[in-house]
């Protein structure tokens, strides 16, 4: 008799512990569910997954010198301004629609448009409209101070080495005196920094 209690008690023990380890087994998945979404939210929350900023520069014309100076502006990589189009595209146009600043003037000319931008490997080619050549003013200089406005924003970017500027798709010779068909580099002549 005394065995048979032992082992009722085993067998009573046994399947209490069978029952309370299926019932921690069938818990376990819907715990490891709730952790596992409570990851992907941490992880979507992470400081380093928020957009980040691009920085790029905007040369500007000093009013009665014939130098360039550079201002510096951000944007969110998730800015609605830079949907369907590249960084470049961007930065031609906000050179193009700058406000003058202080002593600083925006030379692009009046009415100008982007009518595309694309690189070509190092190369950033900027297609500009009509009015770039019509409504230029000023000597062979101003020419050349405009084209160093374009060029030097950016070629700063990075992967940009070079820059050729097209009106309607065709090379400048002589815009006012100015030979403008050529890749441009990064252009020190009108900076301070020379």
């Amino acid at each position: 008799m005394k065995k048979k209690i032992v082992y009722l008690i085993l067998v009573l023990a046994l399947t209490l512990s069978f029952s309370a380890c299926n019932r921690d087994e069938e818990e376990l998945p819907v715990a490891d569910v709730d952790e596992q979404q409570d990851k992907v939210e941490q992880d979507a929350n992470k400081p380093g997954e928020e957009p980040e900023d691009i920085y790029y520069v905007l040369y500007l014309r000093h009013r009665n010198l014939p130098f360039i100076f550079e201002n510096t502006f951000r944007i969110r990589e998730n800015d609605s301004r830079l949907k369907n189009k590249s960084i470049e595209h961007f930065v031609v146009e906000q050179l193009i629609e700058q406000e003058d600043v202080d002593e600083l003037i925006n030379p692009i000319p009046d009415g100008t448009k982007v009518l595309y931008v694309e690189r070509e490997g190092s190369t950033v080619i900027v297609n500009l409209s009509e009015e770039f050549i019509r409504n230029m003013r000023g000597d062979a200089e101003f020419v050349e101070i405009v084209v160093a406005t374009i060029v030097n924003s950016l070629v700063i970017l990075p992967g940009n080495e070079k820059v050729r500027i097209l009106v309607d798709g065709h090379s400048i010779a002589n815009l006012r005196g100015a030979d403008i068909s050529t890749d441009f580099e990064f252009i020190v002549q009108f900076t301070t920094d020379k």
